[in-house]
């Protein structure tokens, strides 16, 4: 586990940022554990109780949370929006600022230099959701697949405050990320509508294929219904490179800007069914809990990178 980068996690029953391998973090991590043995494994207690102890950063633009989250996703955008300006590879020039309750409010000036207000963005985590007593996740299979299972709970607690690092997420504007981010679906019992399985590396296929194969049935286009506004925030970027830039995903793809399996390791475009079907759900109860484990290890320490770089533009910001 890196010690240097920040997560969000429940203290004293609020959201908080802690450091890794901090004693704050230890001690939520104990906890977390052990109400996760208690209520997942041995159901001596409320199930709900391994809720207590986690907090997702997507839900922390709501009033009763602590802001930092998105608070530091505003500082990365305006940063990231002033060197793309500076290098003239933006299309117009977007502002941003958090509103409570609501998100992160986009805004354009007008020809007489008034800002207009467009759409707010959400957070969408891309590391997989959380185990839950559904048991219906890649966490949950890689937990019920394990022989030692308070070991796995263990290593799941690890992966889980890593992938919730400011670099486990993509930003969407309203409404379309009401209707994708459900579409993305991280269940291990998914059907093909929801081929996704929340991968980021299926997802940024279907940002290649927004930009360079507008022709593809994919559920991004799926959801882009009129005043979506998906084409006005991706419209921004001009091309996918310039997103994968902007957005410092560059470890996802390789020099080519393709995007690299979580699966494999490789460069493997997606494999769509007859006629353009979806694509057959990739992890299930068949993936061996070697593979399994590989994956999570492979998209967690991307992850972690991925928000050690951008910890280091918002340090450079101060």
């Amino acid at each position: 586990m890196s010690d240097n980068l920040y997560t969000y996690c429940v203290i004293d029953k609020k959201n908080k940022e802690v450091k890794l391998g901090s004693q704050e973090f230890k001690d939520w991590q104990e906890q977390y554990c052990c109400d996760f043995n208690r209520s997942y494994v041995d159901f001596d207690n409320d199930p709900l109780d391994i809720q207590r102890y986690y907090c997702d950063p997507d839900k922390t633009y709501k009033k009763a949370y602590d802001h930092a989250f998105f608070e530091k996703l505003v500082l990365f955008l305006k940063e990231r929006e002033n060197e793309f300006q500076r290098k003239k590879k933006l299309s117009g020039e977007f502002s941003y600022q958090f509103v409570e309750d609501e998100g992160i409010k986009v805004s354009r000036k007008n020809e007489c230099g008034q800002d207009i207000e467009l759409f707010y963005l959400r957070s969408d985590q891309f590391g997989f959701s959380a185990p839950s007593n559904e048991k219906s996740h890649p966490y949950d299979l890689y937990i019920m697949d394990s022989e030692d299972k308070k070991e796995a709970i263990n290593k799941v607690a690890e992966w889980i405050s890593i992938s919730r690092t400011i670099g486990g997420s993509f930003l969407w504007p309203r409404p379309f990320y009401d209707s994708y981010n459900p579409q993305r679906g991280g269940k291990i019992n998914s059907n093909r509508q929801y081929y996704i399985q929340d991968r980021v590396d299926l997802t940024l296929w279907e940002l290649y294929y927004w930009y360079e194969e507008r022709d593809k049935n994919t559920i991004l286009k799926r959801c882009n219904e009129p005043n979506s506004n998906l084409d006005l925030w991706l419209g921004h970027f001009k091309n996918f490179k310039t997103y994968i830039d902007f957005f410092i995903f560059n470890i996802f793809v390789d020099e080519h800007y393709k995007p690299v399996s979580v699966l494999t390791g490789e460069v493997e475009g997606v494999k769509w069914g007859p006629n353009g079907k979806n694509p057959q759900i990739e992890i299930n109860k068949a993936l061996s809990i070697d593979k399994l484990e590989d994956m999570l290890n492979r998209i967690n320490s991307l992850i972690g990178e991925r928000s050690r770089n951008i910890q280091a533009i918002l340090k450079q910001s101060k």
